[in-house]
């Protein structure tokens, strides 16, 4: 007896961006991605456990969900002079939701929500010495919201 599971996608994306220079010092850039996802699901569990037997599934559980999300990006840069720039820069990300391939019911084999996450970076860029020497320096943190993760099912 054996669990049969398939998941079948399709991601079609969009992006723009832009930049606009304020001054000799001072640059603002934005962009936008947008993406559609559609994923077909099928999905035949083994079966159930009742005390020390498999009872055998003859369910098989179909489904077909899309996922649409728009994610944003915007930056800043400040040139402090022909050698260094230092940038803020934020955007987020996005990663589309799926179905559970450890499924055993109705209930849990539904779609789960997509995950997306927050981006912060601050950062240097620098050429030195005749341009001998490049020196790139940056910080930056993720926050991930509606994080996806998966835990084998013991048997």
């Amino acid at each position: 007896m054996q669990t049969h599971s398939a998941q079948n996608g399709e991601l079609q994306s969009a992006f723009i961006h832009g930049v606009y220079v304020l001054t000799q010092q001072w640059t603002v850039d934005a962009g936008v991605r947008f993406s559609k996802f559609d994923k077909d699901y099928s999905h035949q569990p083994r079966g159930w456990r009742q005390s020390n037997r498999v009872i055998p599934s003859k369910r098989n559980f179909i489904g077909k969900h899309t996922w649409e999300e728009a994610t944003p990006t915007l930056g800043v840069s400040y040139r402090v002079d022909n050698e260094a720039m230092i940038y803020l820069r934020y955007s987020t990300g996005y990663l589309p939701g799926g179905y559970d391939e450890n499924a055993l019911s109705v209930d849990t084999a539904q779609p789960t929500d997509s995950q997306t996450s927050d981006s912060w970076e601050i950062g240097m860029n620098s050429e030195g010495m005749d341009d001998a020497l490049r020196l790139n320096m940056s910080y930056f943190q993720i926050d991930h919201d509606d994080k996806i993760e998966q835990y084998p099912i013991l048997r």
